[in-house]
């Protein structure tokens, strides 16, 4: 068999060939994911063409060699491999494409895409790097024997010494959302973006108590003059809606008519006031005990968890959406009855800033902005099409 028993051997077979080919290659050149400077990336067209040329070569391929061999014995064993290989290679590639544009999710939720258009790969990352010796050293961390709890010879404890409520926490987590949604003050439903998410149960509840009660902290301070929106979708490479989760966003308008707006990824981590977070690597967080002089084990019996990339990667999306206005990009860490984790210089991936609760509140109020009516009504309304539909209004 021939190389030229894989193309058509008529003007109605190519045809045919091109269309299958040629069609899908130009439809996903149509939908390019941009990098940070807004330049197209070939990747995906170039994934299709080569998907759909696997596709249909094998197709011919196989059609010519069962035409020429169908007396043989063994002919049936090589078409079904051939039809395995060919079409599993096709349809990775045509997958990679799919995926890449968005048409398709990554198994985390979120378009690889993201991966490429990332103008800020984690070994460029602004972020503070700490190996465990200088962590232990810090905290006057001890190494133990090894047949005590121990994470790489350093003293390890399940749970840290908690502490008292955090202020945000003893004034607002009783409050409820009904006046500043009268007031027109938020839009959309806190936590409710979890539900689609991939984590297990226990974690989304955390989630959602962590992102309601920064909800009823703003909704219960009118004086910071923001309006609030709840469990919005991310933003693709062409300005479209992605499945990614955004928390919140706050916006607002300065005295002298600058529109600022405050994008918030809310997190409910473990620990109260005992609890130190502190880097370890690009996008790798570890637990402390201040009080224990110990790590912390999480649910998978580490102390350390890999963070999401998402907030960076979602800040280069809507970062020219609509010009003209002061984005303030943050991790809020909620805390709870026990108090609130220890952030101080905390980064997450891209240098993106963790805040509490009240350092949020207390940054928005140190803008002193105007009264909400102020507020163009074009940017609002962009937001509340971002709102997931069972978070609108």
């Amino acid at each position: 068999m021939g190389i030229t028993s894989l193309f058509p051997q008529s003007i109605e077979g190519w045809i045919v060939f091109l269309l299958l080919t040629i069609g899908p290659t130009i439809f996903t050149a149509t939908r390019l994911p941009r990098d940070a400077n807004r330049k197209p990336n070939p990747l995906p067209a170039l994934f299709m063409l080569a998907g759909t040329l696997v596709f249909c070569c094998t197709f011919l391929g196989i059609t010519t060699y069962m035409v020429r061999n169908q007396n043989k014995w063994y002919s049936l064993i090589v078409v079904i491999a051939v039809i395995f290989i060919g079409f599993t290679v096709a349809w990775k590639l045509i997958q990679a494409a799919l995926v890449l544009t968005g048409i398709l999710k990554a198994p985390d939720d979120r378009p690889l895409g993201a991966i490429l258009e990332d103008d800020e790969p984690e070994e460029e990352d602004p972020v503070p790097v700490h190996t465990l010796e200088e962590i232990a050293q810090t905290h006057d961390i001890p190494q133990v024997p090894p047949e005590q709890p121990n994470y790489h010879g350093y003293k390890l404890v399940l749970n840290d010494l908690g502490g008292q409520p955090s202020p945000a926490w003893s004034k607002y987590h009783g409050l409820g959302l009904g006046n500043a949604r009268r007031e027109y003050r938020l839009y959309g439903n806190p936590g409710i973006g979890l539900e689609t998410s991939n984590f297990d149960s226990g974690s989304i509840q955390s989630g959602q108590r962590g992102e309601q009660l920064l909800a009823k902290a703003v909704a219960n301070s009118p004086d910071l003059n923001v309006v609030s929106f709840w469990s919005l979708y991310g933003m693709d490479g062409h300005g479209g809606k992605t499945n990614a989760d955004i928390d919140c966003v706050l916006i607002g308008i300065g005295q002298n008519g600058i529109v600022r707006r405050w994008f918030v990824d809310a997190k409910n981590y473990k620990g109260g006031a005992d609890t130190r977070y502190v880097n370890t690597e690009p996008g790798v967080i570890a637990r402390v005990s201040v009080g224990q002089h110990a790590f912390i084990a999480g649910v998978n019996g580490h102390p350390d968890l890999r963070v999401s990339r998402n907030m960076a990667h979602q800040r280069a999306m809507w970062s020219d959406s609509l010009p003209g206005m002061q984005d303030e990009w943050v991790v809020c860490m909620t805390g709870g009855q026990h108090g609130t984790p220890d952030v101080t210089g905390l980064l997450w991936p891209g240098g993106i800033r963790v805040v509490t609760v009240e350092q949020l509140l207390d940054e928005i109020r140190s803008y002193r902005l105007a009264y909400p009516a102020n507020i163009p009504v074009q940017h609002l309304e962009r937001l509340k099409r971002m709102l997931k539909p069972s978070g609108k209004r």
